[in-house]
Order: C-alpha cells, then sequence, then structure tokens
C-alpha cells in the first residue's frame, strides 16, 4: 500500500509538470525500488524521529548514511523530521553528517503556533503533549529556528520547511546561513496558520522556494480530489500576495 500510494504520487507530480522532487521518505523499506517507477529526479532523504526511538541517535544517522550510500544516488539527504520530534543529539548528528558528505539536510521547522511557543516560552499544549516523550530542556531558550541554528543545523545545504511562525531575527539567521526556505501554500490554508512571512525572508534576502506538503494538507473541493500541483501552489501564492511578480515566481527563486 505504501509503495502503491508513493508511485500515484510520483505519477501525480510529473502529470502537473515536475521533474524532480525531494522526497522525504518515512518508509525507507521502499527504497530503491520505488525510484525505478518514475522518470522523476528523486532526492531522497531519510527521515529521523528521536520521539518513542530506542535507537540512539548516532544509531539513527549511521543506518540512515548506510541506507543512502547504498543506493548510490547522486543527491540524497536527510531528513531530521522536527526540533519537536528530534533531540538534540539527532539533530547535531544529521547535520554533522549531511555537512560531511555534501548531502541535502532538511526539517519541518515553525510549522505550527503551538510548536514556536513550546520552543520560545516552554510551555503550551504541544509541551504538555511531549513531555513525557522527550527531554524539554531544550524549550524555553528562544525560536525553534534559534534551536536549529544553537545545533549548527543552518548552512547552504539546508531546507526549511514551512518555517511559519518567526521570532525577530529569525530571518537572518535564516539568510546569513544561506538557508532556504519551503513554503507551501496549499499546506499553510489547510491548517488555517496566520499570514506567511514572505516579506520579512524575502528582505533579508532568504531564498524562498515553494514546496507542497503533502497530499493529506492538500485543500480539495467536493468531486475534486486533492492534487500535488506545483503550478497550484504558484497560483496560491500569487493570490497571497498580489504585489510579488509572476516573473519572480516561475523563475525558481522568489
Amino acid at each position: 500500500d505504501f509503495a502503491q500510494s508513493w508511485i500515484d504520487g510520483a505519477k501525480m507530480l510529473r502529470r502537473t509538470g515536475t521533474t524532480t522532487v525531494v522526497d522525504i521518505e518515512a518508509v525507507p523499506e521502499l527504497l530503491p525500488d520505488v525510484l525505478t517507477t518514475t522518470p522523476l529526479r528523486v532526492v531522497s532523504c531519510l527521515e529521523l524521529l528521536s520521539v518513542r526511538s530506542r535507537q540512539t541517535a548516532r544509531q539513527m544517522v549511521e543506518g540512515a548514511v548506510a541506507k543512502l550510500s547504498a543506493l548510490q544516488s547522486e543527491t540524497p539527504g536527510l531528513s531530521p523530521h522536527a526540533p519537536y520530534s528530534t533531540s538534540r543529539e539527532l539533530l547535531r548528528a544529521a547535520a554533522v553528517a549531511a555537512r560531511e558528505r555534501g548531502w541535502l539536510l532538511t526539517t519541518h521547522v515553525a510549522e505550527s503556533e503551538d510548536e514556536f511557543e513550546m520552543f520560545q516560552v516552554g510551555h503550551g499544549s504541544m509541551h504538555d503533549w511531549l513531555k513525557s516523550q522527550r527531554d524539554m530542556s531544550d524549550c524555553g531558550h528562544g525560536s525553534p529556528v534559534a534551536c536549529l541554528a544553537r545545533h549548527g543545523v543552518l548552512s547552504p545545504h539546508f531546507l526549511a520547511v514551512h518555517a511559519n511562525y518567526l521570532a525577530p531575527g529569525d530571518a537572518a539567521l535564516l539568510a546569513l546561513a544561506g538557508a532556504s526556505v519551503v513554503h507551501c501554500p496549499g499546506s499553510h490554508a489547510f491548517f488555517g496558520h496566520q499570514k506567511f512571512p514572505l516579506n520579512e525572508l524575502l528582505k533579508t534576502g532568504v531564498n524562498v522556494c515553494l514546496g507542497t506538503d503533502s497530499l493529506a494538507t492538500m485543500p480539495w473541493k467536493r468531486n475534486e480530489p486533492p492534487e500535488l500541483n506545483l503550478f497550484a501552489e504558484m497560483r496560491r501564492l500569487a493570490g497571497n500576495f498580489p504585489a510579488l511578480k509572476p516573473q519572480r515566481i516561475q523563475i525558481g527563486r522568489a
């Protein structure tokens, strides 16, 4: 079922004009077989989570590196899921492994207001939910983006997925490191987040990319099934930010 779902998603992307996809792979058992089913160029980033895992950070990263190295992919990557679902040890180990190999590193960061509150002030609903599942001593010391900066995650090879909620100085941290932000307009609308801080990011020189996130978080209408469509994401961005010229969107660098 997982394999067929992956194949269907790849077909959808190709049908709507995508040629290259950064795939955050939560089911590594699918690799490398599913890669041979699509002509898409696929950058496979293995997902890593600390919550409820019995492995150490080193074991998780070493296992992911071994799996990706065996694929002989040109551009593999690592994806610690999010600051709230990983430990500082895992973030650091993944960042070091990716940097040493020149691999892509990507993380879902500052996606929700609850996540932002958990790190920024050290309490809230997400903090209460996770305090029995992880060490919370990294909370209350700044934003999720600041947390990644402290652990050496930010770099020119880093994709910060979402970055919907930023503290003062976060955009500058991302820009200084040369990191890119992946904005997912459809997912952003699905969850009803506050307005995306596009202007703040662009003003500080952050490269803003577009992504689809997951089909499960895609807005849809009755009798119109959800679709992974990057052109739809571009239209959503243009509708949300009318002052942004279409030419700036379509050249791939906002």
